[in-house]
């Protein structure tokens, strides 16, 4: 099966570069590489605004997709963290990126937390 020049680029440039827009169930959301997740966060706590970060999960994407009101609150977070590898799997990324790494291993959370 030849692949699309969508799935290539999503598989491939999107996910070298610092963010890269998903869509997985009807959801859309922005994906951060870790780096610049975190340089994101650090804005928002030096900022005045109450900014919001979230981690998401199949489970908030499935419900998501049955109810407008998740749908919108995860859409509507200033940060999304992709918090478990079988979100990067609903949307064909390959086991072998970097953000695929970085998802497995907690990445965000254990640097954010300082640990």
């Amino acid at each position: 099966m030849e692949e699309t020049l969508l799935e290539f680029r999503r598989k491939t440039e999107a996910y070298r570069t610092m963010n890269a827009e998903l869509e997985i169930l009807g959801v859309k959301l922005k994906h951060y590489r870790v780096d610049a997740a975190m340089e994101i966060a650090e804005e928002y706590l030096s900022n005045d605004k109450l900014n919001t970060i979230g981690i998401v999960t199949m489970q908030m994407l499935m419900q998501a997709s049955k109810e407008p009101t998740w749908k919108q609150y995860i859409e509507d977070l200033d940060l999304t963290v992709i918090g478990e590898t079988e979100v990067l799997e609903a949307a064909g990324i390959d086991p072998e990126t970097p953000s695929y790494e970085e998802v497995e291993t907690n990445e965000f959370i254990a640097r954010f937390s300082g640990d």
